[in-house]
This record gives structure tokens, sequence and C-alpha cells, in this order.
């Protein structure tokens, strides 16, 4: 039996050496400028630093698309699109994107065209009718998308990054995509009323809406003052919106079929909404002090002063 033990010691010590061999692969950094770290293996979290183009790292795993490397001393994180074997030819050219991720963004871009035009043809009345089903299915499959896109492949905002797709394009993506965000978040709520004016059928919103607000900031004082209550904020917030999925329900009645197709658009667009808000916040916030901008001009151009303010 002791000849046994010391075999499977043996396996089981090669096993392990093995396995640390395996983590400590050395790999290249391939981007145009720079790659951001991050302490967590997401994109909504802060870079604690970057990496140049061609600098060596070693990466202890790589798991959904992350690799986790050390960086000064601490656990980071970086995209394994931007990281090639360190034996892999000096040649190697970023990736800027895949031609899946490509598909989903552009698919996501005609999608929201036809939302838009469908809205300027009833010259912003509420939609009704085939126009309304048409919006409806259209939001629904950008919401698909935009989930599949974060959650399902990993995808990151790309089109955004100077050093993937250089400053022009960054700039005109800026405020093309500024405007599409903008304008689903709109869309979004605009459809909940629109909802609610089909079915003819008054729907409270209220314990949703306002536990998404209540998520946020308990979120936001979670991280500042380092407090382990996320757990308990997920088990609220679930509790929250299945009391509302069941509100949405109660108030359809006899269209239960529509009911449940309210519910997947609530849930859809409220998880997609808040996600893409998260990665454009900034990008958000810009595109609204632009927007508010030309409303101001508009409005002066369109009311000028008076013959006594000319003196």
């Amino acid at each position: 039996m002791g000849k046994y033990y010391r075999i499977i010691l043996l396996s089981l010590l090669c096993w392990f050496i093995h396995l640390n061999m395996v983590g400590a692969e050395p790999y290249r950094v391939v981007v145009n400028s720079t790659l951001n770290v991050r302490p967590a293996p997401n994109m909504v979290s802060p870079a604690i630093g970057t990496l140049n183009n061609n600098e060596q790292i070693e990466v202890a795993e790589i798991k959904k698309g992350w690799a986790q490397i050390e960086y000064k001393g601490r656990k980071g994180y970086v995209h394994c699109k931007y990281i090639v074997p360190a034996s892999q030819s000096q040649a190697t050219t970023p990736v800027t994107s895949t031609p899946q991720e490509r598909f989903i963004v552009l698919s996501i871009v005609g999608l929201c065209a036809i939302s838009l035009i469908i809205r300027r043809i009833k010259k912003g009345e509420s939609l009704t009718g085939i126009y309304h089903i048409i919006n409806l299915a259209s939001l629904l499959a950008i919401f698909g998308l935009e989930l599949y896109y974060f959650f399902g492949i990993g995808g990151d905002i790309w089109f955004c990054y100077p050093e993937r797709v250089g400053w022009l394009k960054t700039v005109i993506h800026f405020f093309v995509f500024g405007a599409i965000v903008f304008y689903q978040i709109r869309s979004y709520f605009a459809t909940l009323v629109e909802i609610q004016e089909n079915i003819k059928q008054k729907i409270n919103y209220c314990i949703g809406k306002y536990s998404v607000i209540a998520l946020v900031l308990l979120a936001i004082i979670s991280l500042i003052y380092e407090m382990n209550i996320e757990g308990y904020i997920a088990i609220a917030f679930v509790v929250a919106q299945l009391i509302q999925m069941g509100l949405i329900l109660w108030a359809h009645g006899r269209h239960f079929f529509y009911g449940i197709i309210n519910v997947i658009f609530y849930l859809a667009g409220a998880v997609a909404t808040l996600w893409v808000i998260a990665n454009f916040l900034f990008l958000l916030a810009i595109v609204v002090i632009a927007i508010f901008a030309l409303q101001m001009i508009g409005s002066t151009a369109n009311n000028p002063p008076s013959k006594e303010e000319y003196y």
C-alpha cells in the first residue's frame, strides 16, 4: 500500500507542478498604444494601470475572456484579445474587433434606426397598432443583442477607443453611439407608457423604478465605505423585481401572453439599459449637455430680441 501512496503523491505533485507551469505562461501585449489593467474582469472597473505594446506579462489564469496577471504587487486583469503567447511571431497585429462583435454593433445601429424612423413617421405621437408592435420588437431585439454582447461574448466598447480605431473614428463613434444610448433610454420609457395606452390599463412601475434607484445608491455607498452588503442588495433587488413582474401580469388581466411579453421587455430593457449606462456614462453625459446646448441655441434663434433690446 505504501508504494501506491507514493505513486499517488508523486502524481499529484507532478500535476501541481504542471498547473503552476501552465498558469505562469508568458504572454505579450499586442496593442497600438497601451492596454488597460483592471482590478476586476469587466470593462466597468476603473483601470489601475496600463501596459505598453510588446510588454511581456505572466498570466496566472484565463477565464471568460480575461487574463489574470500580477501588476505592481496586486491582482489585475487584461482582456485576452490584446495578448498573445510570447512565443508567437512579433508580426502579430492588434485585434480591433471580431466579425461577430461588428455584426452585433451594426445590427443595434440598424434596429435603432428602424425605431427612430417609426417615431418620425408618427411625428411624436404615441405608437399604436402595427407601429407599436414593430417598435416593441425592434427594442426587444436591441436589448437581447446588448445582453448577449456584454454577457455572452464579453464584448467591450472597442469602437470608442482611439488606440483601436483611430481618433477620427473615435470622435464620430462617440457622438453616434452617445445619441443611440440617449435615444434608447428615452424610447424604453416611452414604450412602457405606450404599452399601458395600448392595453387601456394603467400599470404601476414604481416598485421596479425605485428599486433600481436604490440599487445604484446602495452600490455606490457599498463601494465608498467598503461594506460587504452586495448579497443583501441583490436579494432585495430581485424580490422587488419579482413583485413588479407580478403587478405587470396582474394589470394585463386576460391578456396573459401580452403580459409575458411586457415582463420580458421590462426586465431585458432594465438590465440592458443599466449596463449600457454603466459603460457609456461619461459619453451619455456629454451628449446630454450637447443636446441641451443645441436646444438653448435653437430657442434663442426662434425668439429674437424685441426692438427695445437692440438699443
